[in-house]
């Protein structure tokens, strides 16, 4: 597409209102057409261990949410848990997972377990304990807590505890 401008004219472009004092042409194609080649040289530059590294990202990614584990940790993300700051436990439930280097640890997203008044809520599930242990009003340091002393340590942390089944 080629805009043709006309002098003193006002035209809101790329953020900004300009008043062109002379005609111009604008080429939004040949714009295009340049930002298509940058992003192909980019991409030419790409090497195998660059994609290597890549795919190692995402399969570790994906290796959170599914495989085997002897602990299942869920983060109660309804809408009132996100509004109570559920992504914010989310966050550093994974940063603690990749500081253990633990691999047998699933951390999961799941839905509200209707028990708004106490979110964020975060229910940890041990393989081979018959009993998911629920915490509540959970932030960044008390889910720390919780990782080290119950999902490492075993030990349940009885004052951010809300029900056991």
């Amino acid at each position: 597409m080629v805009l043709k401008l006309k002098p003193n004219k006002k035209m809101y472009f790329h953020g900004k209102i300009m008043t062109y004092t002379e005609t111009m042409i604008i080429d939004h194609e040949s714009q295009h057409n340049n930002k298509l080649k940058q992003v192909q040289k980019q991409m030419a530059k790409l090497t195998i261990e660059d994609l290597e590294k890549i795919r190692e990202k995402a399969s570790h990614t994906v290796a959170l949410r599914s495989g085997e584990a002897s602990v299942t940790v869920m983060v109660h993300m309804g809408e009132c848990g996100i509004s109570a700051g559920a992504r914010d436990v989310l966050t550093a439930l994974l940063e603690a997972k990749a500081e253990s280097e633990r691999s047998d640890i699933k951390i999961l997203a799941s839905e509200c377990i209707g028990m708004c008044s106490s979110e964020p809520n975060v229910t940890v599930q041990i393989k081979g304990n018959s009993k998911p242990i629920v915490y509540q009003k959970m932030d960044p340091a008390r889910t720390k807590q919780v990782f080290e002393k119950h999902i490492i340590g075993g030990e349940i942390q009885k004052d951010f505890l809300l029900a056991t089944s």
